[in-house]
């Protein structure tokens, strides 16, 4: 199994899973057949990305760390991509010609069934009166830049029939963004 995907992508998505140890299962990023997803269990995001084997799980700060390097070792401008490949040992990270990391895996398999809390689009009139946590949404703008975004921004396009739950937008690069307003 291997996927090759943009540093930059990596580092924008990375950062929307759950970051601390008690709740492993949300702990990574999973790369699945088609998609890269990472959330924290507020917010979700779905990138499309294509991987030939079976589904990976990284911890976020291993990504993180892979990125950090990837910018040492990397010309300035020199477009940047990490590839994951699973090995017996955990998951083999090629930064760059001759450097890699090996990390542990996580257990994909433990992944939350995300799909289910994926709202379907909708046609009618958007929701109005919704707050949003401002660094949720400067989060989705990182990512959608990450994937080719520029200038139009996100659409919404899905939410809850309640109005109360979950929001999806999509973004540049078929990304896609699941956030839970906030109260007002």
């Amino acid at each position: 199994m291997t996927v090759t995907i943009s540093t930059e992508i990596i580092a924008a998505v990375a950062k929307w899973a759950y970051q601390d140890y008690d709740r492993p299962e949300i702990n990574c990023v999973l790369f699945s057949a088609h998609y890269v997803v990472a959330t924290d269990g507020h917010r979700l995001v779905r990138v499309p990305s294509e991987n030939d084997g079976p589904d990976i799980a990284v911890g976020p700060k291993y990504l993180l760390a892979a990125v950090e390097v990837s910018k040492l070792v990397r010309d300035v401008g020199e477009g940047s991509t990490l590839t994951l490949s699973m090995t017996v040992k955990g998951v083999l990270i090629e930064i760059a010609q001759g450097v890699r990391m090996m990390v542990p895996a996580s257990d994909a398999t433990a992944f939350p069934p995300y799909e289910q809390v994926i709202p379907t689009d909708m046609e009618s009139e958007s929701p109005a009166g919704h707050y949003f946590n401002p660094a949720y949404l400067a989060a989705i703008e990182e990512v959608h830049l990450a994937c080719g975004g520029h200038g139009r921004g996100v659409i919404v396009t899905a939410w809850a029939k309640d109005r109360l739950g979950m929001m999806k937008f999509k973004g540049a690069g078929g990304s896609e963004f699941v956030i839970m307003p906030m109260r007002p």
